[in-house]
């Protein structure tokens, strides 16, 4: 099956995504996968917007636009599939995918909500998200946190998503604070993979960038 994916909101994350499914895929088939790709043109402050979950109808709008075109690049392509390589703004992503009927489209926001349902059953998790990626993981039994807690964990995607990859210590401190009363850490944004979680932390990850890439992986080889 063709795969088609979407990036651009997190350039970092995007390319650690797309580097993961070409290194996994020519393992297994001595070959790299053949993949459409398009990055959405994303300015900078609409970035911040996007991240403060301060979004309005107009940028809204205009987003829809530019996931509209790609989408018919897909089309014209032959792409069956698509993955978002980003959560931000899923639903709106989701909801423009499915008016060309392309036969799978996931998120990695999906994807996480789909296993730790699964697996947890209820059980309380740590969940580490943008503000808006988290308001769409409700149904999940997550730790509440402080507004200090909210913004150390803001502050520690920030970093990431503008590329500065070192190990944050006050976030190494949060997990180290609720590891032991949680069954899960839902690592939910996609700047945010299991290499950034401590060794010895790693058990109770649930990674969405490993799921989604997972996926891609299953759909490439179908």
């Amino acid at each position: 099956m063709k795969l088609g994916l979407i990036g651009g909101v997190s350039p970092y994350a995007y390319a650690d995504i797309y580097l993961r499914i070409c290194d996994t895929y020519r393992q297994s088939s001595g070959a790299y996968p053949e993949i459409v790709s398009i990055s959405l043109y994303v300015t900078e402050q609409e970035e911040k917007l996007f991240m403060a979950n301060s979004v309005d109808d107009s940028l809204r709008e205009t987003l829809a636009h530019r996931i509209r075109s790609t989408c018919r690049t897909f089309r014209e392509c032959g792409i069956q599939a698509v993955g978002i390589c980003c959560n931000t703004l899923s639903a709106l992503f989701l909801e423009i995918c499915k008016e060309f009927d392309f036969d799978v489209v996931y998120t990695p926001l999906s994807l996480v909500a789909e296993e730790s349902a699964t697996r947890l059953k209820g059980q309380k998790c740590l969940v580490i998200a943008s503000g808006y990626t988290y308001e769409l993981l409700q149904n999940i039994n997550s730790i509440h946190f402080s507004e200090q807690e909210r913004a150390c964990i803001e502050h520690f995607l920030l970093n990431h998503i503008n590329g500065k990859s070192e190990y944050d210590e006050v976030f190494s401190n949060l997990i180290v604070r609720y590891y032991d009363i949680v069954e899960a850490i839902l690592l939910v944004c996609t700047d945010v993979t299991a290499e950034s979680i401590a060794p010895e932390y790693r058990t109770k990850v649930i990674d969405s960038v490993q799921l989604f890439c997972d996926k891609c992986i299953t759909v490439l080889e179908e």
